[in-house]
């Protein structure tokens, strides 16, 4: 009998499939891979076949039409022979410590073994290593559980016994996304014997493309999260009382954490990108809450409350009107403090480059300083930083004389996250070095720079979001959007014509918003300026990393997100102006 079976629910991950099967100990008779191809089209199934081919006692592909993450552990449950049962998802991986825990499991007899995990980005560096802390020197129950707070759970913690999952009848929802979070939960049921293993195994990948959790496609998707949450809830209120009391109480409190979880979600991030989440939903879940468990309805406002304020308890004043108050971004940058100060997260900064002279422009003035409805060009850029709850401080980077002004509008229109403004430079390049170098002994190594043009007025939320999430994983984002006018090659013999043309599949246009880890950016502009590398011409920041050997990353990008060179960039932004009113 095998002690463990993988179900690697699979589509779409050909980049990934390799890597996570590769971690899989073949050494051994002990574990059998079920990779569950859920209607993928790429060459993922190639992939895990050839895997099958070479281990054929470890690897079996399983082909299916496409029916979500639940259908693929349903099918996986289905077949399993292993004592154990366990869910690897195809774009994470197992650690070097997968033979020791299959030891661990052939002389366990729980129902459940818990395992420690860690957290990488896409060049394997940790970011997150997770320690549990559950006693070791017994086989723990409910009640162990509820004293430690185990209430987090994820599915990479978990392993069940298989035996145990059929006996209950086990089945996950098919058809949507996030259904990972009733094999956190459901289970928990009938539980009644719990081991630990105090070592990671599970490597979770955060920051890749396209990911569940990523901010792109959850909020799109935000709708079937609150379907699983509320599915939950439900079946809470129908087999609490088949339950031992211990274990609906954990249940009750995992549900608890996932409830606070949507709310967070919308109310957050309806801010920061209300063009893609809308509050109505939310405002649909709390009264679907509300008619289904009135006592988990009422949790949610103890549940969630703003420690720096005296406690204060916000879902209350939402609830009153379904709107949001008048201190929401209050709230909400408070929200985002407590979150980095419980994570650790690194400080933000927007460096604003506001340097140069508008010659193009025809202008007596500077042409971030010209005036839009009697508010500077300038402020508009601002404004978009300033209501931005990830954002922590701005510099601007000035052109000379013009320092006095900037502080002055800056307290006219309520710039209160404006530091420090520097003087600019006689280039671009200058002005981004003297912005950079300012920063030094303000700045922590991994706090991240969010360097931006002060003429690029209409930053889209969504943009400046994606660019911090991404930098932060992989150390620098770049803002980017697809090329789609056709690209030809002048001919060097005869400038009139062409032979050549580039694909522009294979191009991508690039702006500000960009950022980088501070580390790296104050590194980047000594080195360039020392041995005059990508300083010179129309190189900007991103350039010149890629002349520095650099690999830089792409992140989400907006057509609206212009910069206003000539009148009728100008114009343009009017109009944007008008239609947004």
């Amino acid at each position: 009998m095998k002690v463990l079976t993988v179900i690697v629910p699979t589509y779409n991950l050909e980049n990934y499939i390799g890597k996570c099967l590769s971690s899989i100990p073949v050494g051994t008779d002990s574990i059998e891979v079920l990779v569950i191809l859920d209607g993928a089209t790429d060459r993922s199934g190639d992939v895990a076949k050839e895997f099958q081919s070479l281990y054929p006692t470890v690897f079996r592909v399983i082909k299916k039409q496409n029916g979500n993450y639940g259908s693929c552990i349903n099918v996986g449950l289905s077949v399993a022979s292993g004592k154990y049962v366990k869910i690897l998802d195809a774009d994470d991986s197992f650690t070097d410590n997968s033979e020791e825990y299959l030891s661990f499991l052939q002389n366990c007899d729980t129902d459940v073994v818990i395992s420690d995990w860690v957290s990488v980005n896409e060049k394997g560096n940790t970011l997150v290593k997770s320690s549990l802390g559950l006693p070791l020197d017994r086989i723990l129950g409910m009640k162990d559980l509820i004293d430690y707070g185990g209430f987090k759970m994820r599915h990479f913690f978990l392993a069940y016994k298989t035996k145990f999952l059929r006996a209950i009848n086990y089945k996950q929802t098919e058809g949507i996304s996030y259904t990972d979070l009733e094999w956190n939960t459901i289970p928990f049921s009938y539980v009644q014997s719990v081991a630990y293993f105090p070592k990671p195994l599970y490597r979770y990948l955060r920051g890749r493309v396209g990911q569940t959790v990523g901010i792109e496609y959850r909020t799109k998707n935000m709708w079937m999260e609150n379907k699983v949450v509320l599915n939950l809830v439900n079946y809470l209120e129908e087999n609490r009382r088949k339950m031992p009391v211990s274990n609906a109480t954990f249940v009750q409190s995992v549900i608890r954490v996932y409830i606070t979880w949507v709310y967070k979600h919308y109310l957050i991030w309806s801010l920061i990108c209300p063009q893609k989440l809308s509050l109505k939903e939310l405002i649909q879940f709390d009264k679907d809450l509300k008619n289904t468990s009135i006592a988990l309805y009422q949790s949610v406002e103890e549940d969630l409350y703003i420690r720096k304020y005296g406690r204060f308890r916000y879902i209350k004043d939402f609830r009153k009107k379904y709107s949001r108050i008048w201190n929401t971004f209050l709230i909400f940058e408070t929200l985002y403090e407590d979150s980095k100060a419980n994570q650790g997260r690194q400080m933000n900064i927007a460096m604003i480059i506001a340097g140069g002279s508008g010659h193009r422009m025809g202008q007596s003035i500077p042409k971030q300083f010209i005036t839009i409805h009697d508010k500077p060009v300038l402020i508009y850029t601002l404004e978009g930083f300033q209501k931005h709850p990830m954002i922590d401080a701005i510099e601007v980077v000035c052109i000379d004389g013009w320092q006095e002004m900037v502080w002055a509008y800056a307290k006219q229109f309520c710039i209160d996250k404006l530091k420090w403004i520097v003087t600019g430079g006689n280039t671009g390049q200058e002005s981004l070095r003297n912005g950079v170098f300012n920063l030094e002994g303000k700045c922590s190594a991994d706090d991240i720079v969010i360097i931006h043009d002060g003429i690029r007025p209409l930053v889209d939320a969504f943009v400046l979001t994606d660019v911090i999430e991404k930098a932060s994983i992989f150390g620098n984002a770049v803002t980017s959007m697809p090329y789609n006018e056709q690209i030809f090659i002048v001919d060097e013999s005869n400038p009139s014509t062409t032979k050549q043309y580039i694909p522009r599949e294979t191009l991508r246009r690039v702006a500000t918003p960009q950022a980088y880890k501070f580390s790296k950016l104050d590194w980047a502009y000594h080195e360039a300026f020392e041995k005059e590398i990508g300083i010179y011409g129309s190189s900007y920041t991103n350039t010149m990393m890629v002349e520095l050997g650099e690999t830089l990353h792409f992140a989400a990008g907006s057509d609206k997100n212009i910069k206003l060179t000539t009148k009728d960039d100008l114009e343009l932004f009017k109009g944007y102006l008008a239609r947004e009113e």
